[in-house]
């Protein structure tokens, strides 16, 4: 009997598996199968089937993240409600920027917030007023380790 099983796909590098004997599996795509009802853990791949007998132990994944990839990585809403949050619309987790530039318009093209700085965030005002829920555009122009990136696209401004 199966209880569940999980399926990892690689997303830069191949991903790695290590199960209780020590035996690596590398590969793309690692399937893990855990058994209920027996002592032993069945690792599938792909290409290769091992078997561990003995006492269920833990399994360590290791996942590799393209650091490239954290770029297509921009929010799609906000609340700034000062409940601490989502208080703020930007972007923390991207390479870093030699050169950077976020605009943000509202639904009739006006620029309600503009930055240099990769780190700052819009907090939801213009001229100090709270803004309207409703959608609202970036831009973003940057220069990353990554090369040259072009971001637009639209999010949600909840309160």
């Amino acid at each position: 009997m199966v209880l569940f099983s999980i399926v990892i796909a690689g997303v830069a590098n191949s991903q790695q598996v290590v199960n209780a004997t020590g035996n690596t599996i590398e590969d793309n795509s690692i399937s893990i199968e855990y058994s209920i009802g027996e002592i032993a853990i069945t690792t599938l791949s792909n290409s290769n089937s091992y078997i561990t007998q003995g006492l269920l132990q833990p399994i360590v994944v290791q996942i590799g993240i393209d650091p490239c990839s954290m770029a297509d990585l921009v929010p799609t809403a906000f609340t700034p409600n000062n409940d601490g949050r989502n208080d703020c619309y930007g972007i923390k987790d991207w390479p870093l920027a030699a050169k950077f530039e976020m605009s943000i318009f509202n639904r009739w093209g006006e620029l309600v917030f503009r930055t240099t700085d990769q780190f700052a965030c819009w907090d939801g005002k213009l001229q100090g007023k709270d803004q309207p829920i409703g959608a609202y555009v970036y831009m973003i122009q940057a220069t990353t380790n990554c090369g040259p990136t072009f971001k637009k696209g639209t999010f949600v401004l909840v309160r």
